[in-house]
């Protein structure tokens, strides 16, 4: 009964308001969406959420920047109006580099990608912020680009979300504010407190909008060695999973008030004539920080110099890591598609060219998967990984057309060799 009055006098006398949906994005990368999973009200959520503030640290050359631009052109790819702002204080990012690891065409990358570089400040992001906010919350534009979650609330009414906006800001360390003259940008830590200072205050006002708008921020720092001024008393690790010489410049709100704090960190290297085929490196990732799953989390990841992130890749070596490759590195072979031999070369290629082996590669994450997740115990036999969808149950019987490759099904309809379903028709 208490409970219900103060309920009645919060919504009376507006005092706060309950979110009732959070939607979630994927990141391009399955077992990084999966490391950051959760399940809420019966349902399995995986990937980030939106509103939010995610944090991509490491070391120069560890891939930052690249993780970035993935994960926000995988946030906005699907939607009409999903946008990319990317504030690129250290002008290092050039347009083309962002056509490669996105894949869009130049038609998609000018509707969807804005990349600033000059007269960029830390005040910039608060105040473009607060107009995408503005701007998509005025009821001329809300009820034009608004999008079905799927979901209804408690009334049975369908529930609304914005559209995604990312603000890429590379990187945190070189957000400087505009009024910081040059003189104070030369003068060492009085200059450096200035400068965190104003930053902390900044981000700690963006929460709101952020969240409003449907905005999420995705923020590259660097990780800096920190010097000790009395080796005898050690400071503590600005937050946990970080070492303790480890240190992380421009403020402390950025790390306490990011959903997610992704660390990564080069490993063994990659030869294009060895192992997965390609040149780069494999890269651990870890979570930080993570509000909706277990912080201290590890998963690694392909990143080829090219392209970067390579998410087919990145499932191959998690499948490896696994035991879920069967066979031999030879003649490589996934449980439900034993006549599609494969080596770690060649996965990809036949990956990209087989139907039949990307739903079994779709059913073993949804299956293994979702054990990231805590507390998926319970949730693992029901629908929501399913095994197999019905489709696949569907057996070739007999071939109709060897040089079209053209086969009967068991639903006597045709399918090719690879169980993708083709108009044909029989002679006489």
């Amino acid at each position: 009964m208490l409970f219900d009055l103060i309920n009645e006098t919060i919504q009376k006398e507006k005092l706060g308001e309950e979110i009732s949906f959070t939607p979630t994005y994927s990141s391009g990368i399955d077992v990084m969406d999966y490391r950051n999973g959760r399940i809420e009200k019966g349902e399995v959520n995986v990937g980030f959420d939106g509103g939010r503030i995610i944090t991509v640290i490491g070391k120069s050359g560890s891939g930052k920047t690249s993780l970035a631009i993935k994960m926000a052109c995988s946030i906005v790819e699907p939607y009409e109006n999903g946008n990319i702002f990317h504030y690129d204080f250290e002008r290092a990012t050039n347009i083309s580099r962002v056509k490669t690891i996105s894949g869009w065409s130049d038609e998609t990358l000018e509707k969807k990608y804005k990349n600033l570089q000059r007269n960029i400040y830390s005040e910039s992001i608060y105040k473009v912020v607060k107009a995408i906010d503005k701007l998509k919350n005025q009821p001329e534009h809300y009820d034009e680009i608004k999008i079905d979650s799927g979901k209804k609330d408690e009334e049975g009414n369908p529930i609304y979300v914005l559209p995604p906006t990312v603000i890429l800001l590379d990187s945190w360390a070189l957000c400087i504010p505009e009024d910081i003259s040059e003189e104070e940008k030369l003068s060492g830590q009085m200059s450096a407190t200035s400068i965190a200072r104003i930053n902390n205050s900044i981000i700690k006002r963006l929460a709101g909008p952020l969240e409003r708008g449907n905005i999420i921020l995705i923020a590259i720092n660097h990780i800096t060695q920190k010097i000790e001024i009395n080796m005898f008393a050690k400071t503590q690790a600005a937050i946990n999973y970080l070492k303790q010489d480890e240190s992380i410049p421009g403020g402390s709100s950025i790390l306490y008030l990011a959903n997610n704090i992704i660390r990564v960190t080069t490993s063994t290297k990659l030869d294009e004539n060895d192992s997965y085929g390609v040149k780069g490196f494999m890269v651990k990732g870890e979570f930080v920080k993570s509000r909706s799953n277990e912080a201290g989390r590890q998963f690694e990841m392909v990143f080829e110099q090219s392209t970067g992130f390579d998410n087919i890749l990145t499932n191959l070596a998690n499948f490896k890591e696994l035991k879920l490759l069967k066979g031999s590195p030879r003649a490589y072979y996934l449980e439900g598609c034993p006549d599609i031999k494969f080596t770690l070369k060649t996965f990809k290629e036949k990956y990209l060219e087989n139907k039949a082996l990307r739903k079994e590669v779709d059913r073993l994450i949804k299956e293994n998967y979702i054990k990231f997740i805590p507390n998926s115990d319970a949730y693992i036999d029901k629908d929501i990984v399913s095994s197999k969808d019905e489709d696949e149950d569907i057996e070739l019987v007999e071939c109709v057309d060897e040089e079209n490759d053209v086969w009967v099904g068991s639903d006597g309809k045709y399918y090719t060799g690879d169980g993708e379903e083709v108009e044909y028709e029989e002679e006489d």
